[in-house]
């Protein structure tokens, strides 16, 4: 679903490594055509050649994961990507305005790793534009945040703050371009999410924010390894569960559907992530 935007961040070490000091431009330049010509990693290229030690590219690594997320913005709504979420919002858009509606929606994966973060905030984005409705986007995952990153800033208050009373609601609630969406990012990273997820204070906070919003969609932790996700379900009326193609196993995702269905929540059904291209355009999502 992303190619364009993992395309996107593909050549950042060297421009980092450069950008340092570390390197030259002749020694960047020579480093990238024999890595090309055998295959090999850029930064395993720097380190044979003696231009960098291993410390300076542990460095750049870290750097640039820093960096790995491209912001979302308003323009992105006519991109391609964007595209597959129009798509979805009709697939679920009967859920939400069904008898009993939906008001709140969890996004979330059976493992690390699979693409959540930018899922939820890329359909936040489009749900928000396509709705005219009002719509929260919370940052439930508060072991490795990033909603805020996804938009473009980094927020030094946020949920977690608000949960221990540092904070008041408004000083949390950040807008977006888009008219009718907001995020609430997670803020300082606590050191027991879990226990902050289970309290009373966390669903006083979410019907609070119920009535103020129209729809209010979480990045959550994944399933597994942590209990983060079977808790906050226990707040919110739906699911979704994003898969990466090629990668998780069935029997993990079913376990996971399974873990979530215990908890009394409705799974609405799953999207499968960094399909392939020349696969079926429509392979992006099963309901």
């Amino acid at each position: 679903m992303f190619d364009g935007l993992f395309n996107r961040r593909r050549g950042l070490i060297g421009q980092i490594l450069l950008d340092a000091g570390l390197v030259t431009h002749n020694e960047l330049k020579k480093a990238i055509k024999i890595s090309k010509e055998k295959g090999s990693l850029l930064g395993e290229t720097l380190i044979r050649l003696n231009h960098i030690s291993d410390a300076d590219l542990k460095i750049a690594l870290q750097e640039q994961l820093s960096m790995s997320i491209v912001p979302i913005k308003k323009e992105d709504l006519d991109t391609s990507e964007a595209t597959e979420f129009y798509r979805l919002h009709t697939n679920v858009k009967f859920a939400l305005f069904s008898d009993d509606p939906i008001k709140s929606l969890m996004i979330t994966s059976a493992v690390p790793k699979e693409g959540k973060s930018m899922t939820v905030a890329y359909f936040a984005l489009v749900m928000a534009n396509v709705m005219q409705k009002k719509t929260l986007l919370i940052d439930a995952d508060m072991r490795h945040p990033s909603i805020d990153l996804q938009f473009g800033f980094r927020a030094d208050h946020g949920l977690a703050d608000l949960m221990v009373d540092s904070v008041t609601i408004d000083a949390c609630i950040h807008d977006t371009e888009i008219k009718n969406l907001k995020i609430l990012p997670c803020g300082t990273k606590p050191p027991n999410p879990a226990a902050l997820l289970a309290s009373q204070k966390f669903k006083d906070i979410v019907e609070h924010l119920k009535e103020r919003f129209d729809l209010i969609l979480f990045d959550s932790a994944p399933v597994y390894p942590v209990a983060d996700a079977t808790l906050l379900s226990a707040n919110v009326d739906a699911a979704i569960l994003v898969i990466e193609a090629g990668s998780t196993r069935r029997g993990v995702v079913k376990r996971a559907v399974d873990s979530l269905k215990e908890s009394n929540v409705k799974v609405l059904g799953t999207i499968l992530n960094k399909v392939e291209a020349e696969l079926s355009k429509y392979s992006y999502a099963g309901y």
